[in-house]
Formats: C-alpha cells, sequence, structure tokens
C-alpha cells in the first residue's frame, strides 16, 4: 500500500524526521511517475496505428 500524505505526517510526527521522509516519499512517487511513462510509451508504440498519431516521430497530416 502506497504512503500518503497523512501516513508521512504520522509517520514523520512520531520521527521528528519530516525533510528524510518526504524525501523518500518523493524518490518513490518519482519512480512510480518514470515507470509508468516508460510503461504507456511502449505501450503506445505497440497499439499505434501507421498513419494515425504521433507515435514514433510520426508525422500527423497537414492543413494545406
Amino acid at each position: 500500500m502506497l504512503a500518503t500524505d497523512g501516513d508521512s505526517s504520522r509517520i514523520a510526527s512520531s520521527t521528528v524526521e519530516y525533510l528524510p521522509i518526504d524525501t523518500r516519499l518523493a524518490l518513490v512517487d518519482s519512480g512510480f511517475v518514470l515507470s509508468a511513462t516508460s510503461l504507456m510509451d511502449r505501450i503506445e508504440q505497440r497499439v499505434a496505428v501507421p498513419g494515425i498519431g504521433a507515435a514514433a516521430g510520426q508525422q500527423q497530416g497537414t492543413a494545406e
């Protein structure tokens, strides 16, 4: 289960170490975000329909 702001406040108040706990939670959160972004990029590449969208540097049609 992921720690929430309430959990970090409860833990930090019992140990009086807000900065180290918040720093660890920020690093874990950044890891989740980067992992999810990477996963979504791979999914986008796998399910991309040729000629539609901008996946893998594909250029969308231009209105002239």
